[in-house]
């Protein structure tokens, strides 16, 4: 079962992702030429040019929460917790950094990542308390 998991897990969420990373990285320079739009323009269109490697941020945080959703399968305080965790360290992020080109977008990721945050501790809360 690990011959086959693993090698696919690790396909997914590390070589790809870093694959499209260097991509990202080595068009820094020309990210405004239509030929890099079209190939890897979904990574960093909506971003600023400070935040264009801000996708990449975005497929971490989220491999991290599945990760110990996965990892703490069945202590849920604790799953819950960390995944709080995560989303609060994201958020403060999305307020030094500022990645998007637009500041309603940056608005609704922060105000949405607040939710997502609350949303945890009050599942955490209700879980704990029965």
């Amino acid at each position: 079962m690990f011959t086959f998991i693993l090698p696919l897990l690790l396909a997914w969420a590390v070589i790809i992702p870093s694959v499209f990373f260097v991509f990202v990285k080595r068009i820094k320079n020309n990210l405004d030429d239509l030929h890099n739009r079209m190939k890897l323009g979904y990574f960093y269109n909506e971003y600023n040019e400070e935040g264009y490697l801000w996708e990449f941020v975005k497929i971490f945080s989220k491999e991290m929460i599945i990760i110990f959703l996965t990892f703490y399968e069945d202590q849920v305080v604790i799953k819950g917790l960390v995944v709080f965790l995560i989303i609060f360290f994201y958020g403060g992020f999305t307020i030094i950094f500022t990645p998007y080109t637009s500041k309603r977008l940056n608005f609704i990721d922060r105000l949405s990542t607040a939710i997502c945050a609350g949303s945890i501790c009050l599942g955490v809360l209700i879980y704990a308390s029965f």
